[in-house]
């Protein structure tokens, strides 16, 4: 399915005289444009934002964060928590959905800002009593960092903000176009596959090409930060 786009007059009311209602509700020309095709499995650019991306996204902010109030680069274990919680809500919900079928979409309450704010904070709270604090505000930043980046690529496949994607259980997310009954590594093989052909072909959608230029662009301030992380992890893995 191709990334929405919209007219000149669609985007005109959508800026000046729609607001975010407008961009929270999908538009029936959209669903006149875009009619489901039977048997079309799922693309990766429609339905998820990538680990990687996630990761470079949750990087990128924290190495600005650190650099603006402390004037340093992230340390490698900051480099390694702020990796890690951005995955979690996906490593919560995706296998709920996808795996065991408990909620039926894989945007549930680790998603949610009632679940990951209170969370988060509680992070902040815990790492710091054990004078940890730089470690809870990485996870903080990993983690939150996660949401607007699900809710920007719900705009620019849908033309509008699923922000039911991000208040489970007030609002749930619809789970048309997710195949939970496939399993967990069926889905996520059906929706890479998507992203590969796209790349292949010559033709990725918008929400892929900003994807590879985070990626990118996290790479090289990761290099410049002194690549923090793989003396760290590298260790880990020859300790034994």
């Amino acid at each position: 399915m191709a990334t929405s786009r919209t007219d000149t007059s669609t985007t005109s009311r959508i800026l000046f005289g729609g607001g975010l209602s407008a961009l929270c509700e999908e538009r029936p020309e959209q669903r006149a444009a875009e009619p489901e095709l039977e048997g079309q499995g799922p693309t990766g650019a429609d339905v998820t934002m990538w680990p990687w991306e996630h990761a470079a996204v949750g990087y990128l902010v924290y190495s600005i964060v650190v650099h603006v109030l402390r004037g340093r680069s992230p340390t490698g274990r900051e480099a390694i928590v702020v990796a890690l919680a951005s995955q979690f809500p996906d490593v919560v919900d995706k296998p709920l959905s996808w795996e065991l079928g408990i909620v039926s979409t894989g945007y549930g309450a680790a998603h949610s800002v009632l679940f990951a704010v209170p969370l988060s904070i509680g992070a902040v709270y815990v790492a710091h009593v054990y004078d940890r604090g730089h470690l809870g505000a990485a996870f903080a930043i990993g983690y939150l960092c996660h949401l607007p980046g699900d809710l920007l690529l719900g705009y620019l496949n849908q033309g509008r903000i699923p922000i039911e994607n991000v208040l489970w259980p007030v609002r749930i997310a619809d789970p048309v176009g997710e195949t939970p009954e496939g399993g967990f590594i069926t889905t996520f093989q059906e929706y890479l596959s998507g992203y590969v052909g796209e790349i292949l072909a010559g033709t990725p959608e918008t929400a892929t090409l900003i994807g590879f230029t985070t990626l990118t662009g996290c790479f090289v301030v990761w290099l410049l930060d002194g690549a923090p992380g793989v003396r760290e992890v590298f260790g880990a893995l020859t300790s034994h």
